[in-house]
């Protein structure tokens, strides 16, 4: 303690090694919602969504790998004809299980402590880890069968208001993440992800 506030006096202060936190409930909730309205619109058919509420860091990044924003606006939109012309329809992609909340993005902030200047490090956005259920409808010549895919979410928002932007679990990596937010822990681990055959008509 001592330390944190000789650094204060410094006009500075020092980042925690990890950035792994417990959220206000109302940060939670609101990335949660957002997740599932994400889903419903999916669900919908709407695929547009997924380019329009990409996160931006991520999208500039995805654009470079396959030849422009336009192609990627293109690929997502394009999405639902993919699935049509394979027999399979996105029947159910909604937020379960709690969320792992990071804070990211590091930043500064002005305050005065005894009439001086202090230049404090802060955390810009918050970061939420969101378990995904998926259901996939595929028709084939032996029936209709039911997919279970469970996944997560990177739901990403900036502090000052909530306004989330997403990353597709199952399209991201470990390093991928920490190229973006070089803040996260280390040690993080991705919620699992796995596959199961739910039934056959």
């Amino acid at each position: 303690m001592q330390m944190i506030r000789t650094a204060i006096f410094l006009g500075f202060t020092i980042f925690p090694i990890f950035s792994q936190v417990t959220a206000p409930v109302e940060v939670v909730n609101s990335g949660v919602a957002a997740v599932n309205d994400l889903g419903a619109e999916v669900v919908k058919g709407k695929f547009a969504c997924l380019y329009e509420r990409m996160n931006p860091q991520w999208r500039t990044k995805l654009a470079e790998k396959i030849g422009g924003e336009e192609k990627l606006r293109q690929q997502c939109e394009s999405a639902g004809a993919v699935l049509a012309k394979n027999a399979t329809t996105i029947t159910r992609l909604a937020a379960t299980g709690f969320p792992t909340v990071f804070e990211v993005s590091p930043g500064k902030k002005e305050s005065i402590v005894d009439g001086k200047k202090v230049e404090t490090l802060i955390y810009t956005q918050w970061l939420l880890f969101v378990p995904t259920i998926t259901h996939l409808q595929i028709v084939g010549d032996d029936g209709i069968h039911t997919v279970e895919s469970r996944s997560f979410q990177v739901a990403i928002s900036p502090k000052s208001e909530l306004r989330w932007t997403f990353i597709d679990g199952a399209t991201t990596s470990i390093a991928e993440l920490r190229n973006l937010f070089i803040s996260l822990p280390v040690n993080v681990t991705l919620p699992k992800q796995e596959k199961k055959l739910l039934e056959q008509k």
